[in-house]
């Protein structure tokens, strides 16, 4: 069977997934919006990892709708939508058996987390969340639960990614979608209940990271609390001049910042580094021996996003250098060819000819390595025997600070750009 996304068309401004960005930094919404006007960032396009995740939202809930073990429907197929390498894809992704496992998990956590009361459930339920933000603001709920007589509220959001842990302490997202929840469905006895009374449960099931998901309740008078913070940073990211504040949880993911497109990001990170830039424009850094402690914790414990910002200037650099602009200081050369390697194709050939040319011992070939090969028999023999078998790619640029760089200058194909890319 295959099912395919019913999302809705269109895309919230202000989308609960990335509500830590723009609550923290308000201003990177509507730079993000004319950053993407000029085709420099493409900040609501996810990528495959996202369509992947998308596939095991749908079969869970599947399973919550309709009572069905995960295994039922091991094999079916999702049809996602993502983007790679700036074009849109379409892909069939099967319900395997990683996720079936994850899956089993997962529905045997939400049993026993929801079996000590009666429950009102709401699964994948599109939430309007213009009274939360700002009219026209809308998200999807994973599971919401109501308790039928117990003063309580649930949001349960699965993540099925497995490289960053995700809590729902102080979890903006989720808040967000608690507060979409309980104006959309709370009943009226609930409503009428002394909000210190009423509890709201944040629940992050997140399967494939060890260090990530987790439970965290607070009252309906804290979550409004934040709430109104939240409404408040809504309101000035769609406003005039909304303010930049450039940190850590609001720069990591930030399409400008990895695009070293945003210039509150750029003093972040002089500020704090304490650079300088002399008369002549070249930057100066602080003597290591004068840091006061304090600022050597304040720059290690940066490291990541400063990492992060060099990262993306090199990255900056390389595409401009790619399309044939001259810039002063810098040039393309011609790095290291990759490693040899035998070909996949013809990897049983190779194995038959390295035995009956070179001898037995020579199929230690797990290959063994190409380098190993011809220091046990020399490079002669391994060319003489195996050399139809091994291919080596070709060298990819890199950038070059160094005028007396006697590496060969890397000549861009005349065909890689149109005439409007430059």
């Amino acid at each position: 069977m295959t099912t395919s996304s019913d999302a809705v068309a269109g895309h919230a401004r202000l989308a609960p997934s990335s509500a830590s960005r723009w609550v923290a930094c308000p201003a990177s919404v509507q730079h993000l919006e004319r950053l993407a006007e000029e085709g420099i960032v493409e900040p609501d396009r996810s990528g495959r990892e996202a369509a992947v995740g998308s596939t095991f939202h749908h079969f869970i809930a599947l399973c919550l709708e309709t009572g069905a073990d995960p295994v039922e429907f091991i094999g079916d197929t999702y049809k996602a939508s993502y983007w790679k390498d700036g074009k849109q894809h379409e892909e069939e992704i099967p319900f395997d058996e990683e996720m079936v496992a994850h899956a089993e998990k997962c529905l045997e956590w939400f049993e026993r987390r929801t079996a000590s009361r009666k429950w009102d459930f709401f699964i994948e339920r599109r939430l309007d969340l213009s009274e939360v933000l700002v009219p026209g603001q809308f998200g999807t709920l994973d599971v919401g639960a109501i308790g039928e007589k117990d003063p309580i509220l649930m949001v349960v959001d699965w993540k099925y990614g497995a490289g960053v842990p995700v809590s729902p302490k102080e979890n903006t997202q989720a808040m967000i979608y608690a507060a979409g929840l309980w104006n959309a469905y709370a009943p009226d006895w609930l409503k009428e209940t002394d909000p210190e009374r009423v509890t709201i449960d944040l629940e992050i099931v997140q399967p494939r990271c060890h260090n990530g998901g987790g439970g965290w309740m607070l009252s309906k008078a804290d979550l409004d609390a934040r709430i109104e913070k939240i409404s408040e940073a809504a309101r000035l990211a769609i406003g005039e001049n909304p303010p930049f504040n450039p940190g850590e949880t609001q720069c990591k993911f930030c399409p400008a910042a990895r695009a070293a497109r945003c210039s509150a990001y750029d003093k972040w990170a002089f500020d704090t580094l304490s650079a300088e830039f002399d008369d002549d424009g070249f930057m100066s850094l602080p003597d290591v021996a004068g840091m006061s402690d304090e600022k050597v914790v304040d720059v290690l414990r940066n490291a990541p996003m400063i990492r992060q910002w060099l990262d993306a200037l090199h990255a900056r650099l390389y595409e401009t250098l790619m399309h044939g602009k001259d810039i002063p200081g810098a040039r393309l050369v011609v790095g290291r060819r990759p490693p040899r390697r035998f070909d996949s194709s013809r990897i049983g050939e190779a194995v038959v000819m390295a035995e009956m040319l070179l001898g037995p011992d020579a199929v230690v070939l797990k290959p063994d390595t190409i380098s190993a090969l011809e220091r046990k028999f020399g490079k002669e023999a391994v060319s003489a025997a195996l050399g139809d078998y091994i291919v080596q790619g070709q060298p990819k640029p890199v950038i070059s600070f160094d005028e007396d760089d006697n590496r060969q200058p890397y000549d861009i194909p005349v065909d890689e750009f149109t005439d409007d890319d430059v």
